[in-house]
Order: C-alpha cells, then structure tokens, then sequence
C-alpha cells in the first residue's frame, strides 16, 4: 500500500493503472506509480502511448 491507503484494495471490478501523465501531481508523475480505475468508464487521465525506436 502506498502512505496515505490503510490498506491494499482490491475488489475484481477494478483494473489497475501504471504510470502517470502530464497532468498528474508531481509526486505520481513515475513509472512505479500505480491506480485504479474501472475498465468500462472512459478517463481523460488514461490511455497509451505508442512509442517506436
């Protein structure tokens, strides 16, 4: 669990997030970073980023 969270939480409706985008604290903006969110509802602070090299 991460400072602040009592305890891990998990309840099988939820998926989680890695990372953090441009519009998150300062603090969340690392790769180790880790959300949850529900996979059926849209967020403007999720998705993907194709990357070629």
């Amino acid at each position: 669990p991460y400072p602040g969270y009592s305890q891990t939480y998990f309840d099988h409706a939820h998926r989680v997030l890695k990372g953090g985008s441009s519009i998150t604290f300062p603090w969340a903006m690392r790769n180790s970073f880790r959300n949850w969110y529900y996979p059926h509802v849209r967020e403007i602070f999720s998705g993907f980023r194709c990357v070629r090299n």
